[in-house]
């Protein structure tokens, strides 16, 4: 730390005749506090990179007498780098204080003093990283995702596969009398999901859900029968089939970040709602909407048989 020009100065401090003098680097203040800072790097490849920002760098005395009180203040924020994208860890208000008389070797006693602050600011992003290291993600070291049961709750326009059946009396939709089919049933699936860090690991919960909406699924009077519900019920299997495929699917994903795992979940749900889809209109091609027996029966006993081959051990947490 030197007398400094304006353009590298960040503060005042009294001179031993009283006067007050800038202070700065010899260097610019983000390439001294690096290299400064650069005394803590072991030279092995560190494991995650830390960004630092100091930020409002200011000095300022006050004297009384032969006495002088002097403040040190800046701000400092630490970022993890992982695959060029920068994450903020932490901020601090950071600050020193110091005493000392007018006589003296001026430069050398805030020189100090101003080492001691920045040393501070270090400090507590290393107590920070500490404390909060194993809920953060640049420090995660493993990912997992946990699936828990399907939602199920009672409402007044939804059907849940995990309640119940279909009945007639949940195809409260209007009725499409130009269409040339006899009913249709609106049947989906979807999750919920929650991401976090914990014990150095990256988790993502899923709450997944299959079910029917009652004011978008119609059928005319003249299909309400047995056969005709069991051709409908199976669209609800179906979906229920798919949401198993897209969980098991999921459920060993990794990835070193929070963003990388939810955009993997997200893209697989769109590649099965997308073949539940197809599955859904081969279902009622080959099935001639019910009307072709045979192959009504072999539908049937495909998807229950598919649902059954699957473990369910494997996919739920609980």
């Amino acid at each position: 730390m030197t007398k400094s020009g304006q353009n590298k100065s960040f503060g005042e401090i009294f001179n031993t005749d009283g006067r007050k003098v800038q202070v700065g680097f010899e260097r610019s203040v983000p390439e001294t506090i690096f290299k400064y800072y650069s005394k803590y790097n072991l030279g092995s490849q560190p494991k995650v990179k830390i960004l630092f920002k100091i930020k409002n760098l200011e000095l300022t005395e006050k004297k009384s007498g032969n006495n002088i009180e002097g403040r040190i203040n800046y701000e400092i924020e630490a970022y993890s780098v992982l695959q060029n994208d920068t994450t903020r860890l932490c901020r601090a208000n950071n600050k020193g204080q110091y005493s000392r008389s007018l006589s003296g070797k001026n430069i050398e006693n805030v020189q100090n003093q101003v080492k001691i602050a920045i040393d501070g600011g270090l400090s507590y992003v290393v107590n920070y990283i500490k404390n909060f290291g194993s809920q953060l993600e640049a420090f995660a070291t493993d990912s997992e995702v946990k699936i828990f049961p399907f939602f199920s709750k009672s409402s007044a326009d939804t059907v849940y596969y995990q309640q119940r059946k279909v009945g007639w009396n949940d195809f409260l939709g209007p009725i499409r009398d130009k269409s040339g089919y006899g009913a249709a049933i609106f049947t989906s699936f979807g999750y919920d999901s929650k991401i976090f860090v914990e014990n150095h690991k990256i988790i993502v919960e899923i709450r997944p859900s299959v079910f029917t909406d009652k004011n978008m699924s119609w059928a005319k009077p003249e299909i309400k029968n047995d056969k005709g519900l069991r051709h409908e019920q199976l669209h609800f299997d179906i979906s229920y089939l798919n949401s198993l495929l897209f969980l098991q699917k999921i459920k060993s994903f990794k990835a070193e970040t929070r963003d990388d795992l939810i955009s993997m979940i997200k893209y697989e749900y769109l590649e099965f709602y997308r073949s539940t889809h197809k599955m859904q209109e081969k279902y009622d091609e080959e099935s001639d909407h019910s009307l072709n027996t045979f192959q009504q029966k072999q539908w049937e006993s495909k998807v229950a048989y598919q649902i059954k081959s699957i473990d369910l051990k494997t996919i739920f947490n609980h």
